[in-house]
């Protein structure tokens, strides 16, 4: 199916909207759609060439990719700079990005238009992961030439398996400490053409592979747990609370016990939100059922009605 094509003032109104956003939050956002457009501090790109060079040059490390859908199907990614961005303020963006391009498309019905949950590192590198295996297939039934660059060396099957035995072995002992030798042993490789596998496929080196996969696991612990933080670190393989702490700070750009409390206040306020709601709209019900209230952004209602 071929991806949509917006018009000329679509994308206009898209990069007006997107400057409004960063005005308003200090995110710093581009867009980029699958026909080749790179819509950046309110200005539209349509060179092909030009926008996937411009690509190349950023840093995902501490960048939130939303994949962007229009009539079910997959048309871009907005990215936002993740720089000091709270998990609660990245909802936040999600949800004022799905308006922002709803009002862009209005003559799309609103259900057909999707902004997806951000994307996180370890979702990026499975990603990857699952395109160099494709590619491989691929290349098992085209000339190979046609598909790999020509200064990429190719990898042969074996390469690939114990690429493949490495992650398993990984994710399988995860909560264990993990070093190149070890896994290197288990996949029948030499510690440093695992490590340049791990270059060249994840686009990662191998201890901030293991690492990203422990701090993902650590931030479901510090949301929905009271296991105290040192317990979490040792159950995760970290000799030292410390180095734990020292790691996760490099991967969020926060401390665990900065992430369990934003994490932990965020879903007190959503509940006390709702209660709120739910008790406000049925005392409205109740009492005053022909009139029509409005619902403000503090999270009470009017004190009069409104047509």
């Amino acid at each position: 199916m071929p991806f949509f094509s917006a018009t000329a003032k679509n994308n206009h109104d898209l990069a007006h909207g997107l400057a409004q956003f960063t005005g308003l939050t200090q995110i710093k956002t581009l867009f980029y759609s699958f026909t080749g457009v790179l819509i950046q501090d309110d200005t539209v790109a349509t060179d092909v060439t030009t926008n996937q060079h411009q690509l190349t040059t950023l840093s995902l490390t501490t960048t939130a990719l939303f994949p962007v859908g229009i009539d079910h199907c997959l048309w871009g990614v907005i990215l936002c700079d993740t720089t000091n961005v709270s998990a609660q303020q990245l909802r936040f963006a999600r949800t004022y990005l799905i308006d922002t391009l709803r009002q862009v498309f209005a003559e799309h019905a609103n259900d057909t238009i999707q902004v997806w949950a951000a994307l996180d590192s370890t979702q990026l590198n499975q990603i990857s992961h699952f395109y160099q295996l494709l590619v491989h297939a691929n290349a098992a039934t085209t000339t190979k030439s046609s598909l790999v660059p020509l200064n990429t060396p190719l990898i042969n099957d074996d390469a690939y398996r114990s690429m493949n035995q490495a992650l398993h072995f990984i994710h399988d002992h995860i909560h264990q400490s993990l070093s190149l030798d070890e896994v290197a042993k288990v996949a029948y490789l030499s510690p440093s053409y695992l490590s340049r596998l791990f270059k060249k496929y994840l686009q990662t080196n191998f201890v901030s592979y293991v690492n990203t996969q422990k701090i993902t696991l650590a931030q479901k612990q510090l949301a929905t747990t009271l296991i105290p933080i040192h317990q979490i670190a040792t159950q995760l393989g970290f000799s030292q609370t410390s180095y734990f702490t020292k790691v996760f700070k490099q991967t969020l750009g926060i401390t665990p016990s900065q992430f369990r409390q934003q994490n932990r206040i965020s879903q007190i306020n959503q509940l006390v939100s709702q209660n709120t709601w739910a008790a406000e709209s049925s005392h409205m019900a109740i009492n005053h059922p022909t009139d029509h209230w409005v619902y403000t952004v503090s999270g009470r209602f009017t004190s009069t009605p409104t047509d």
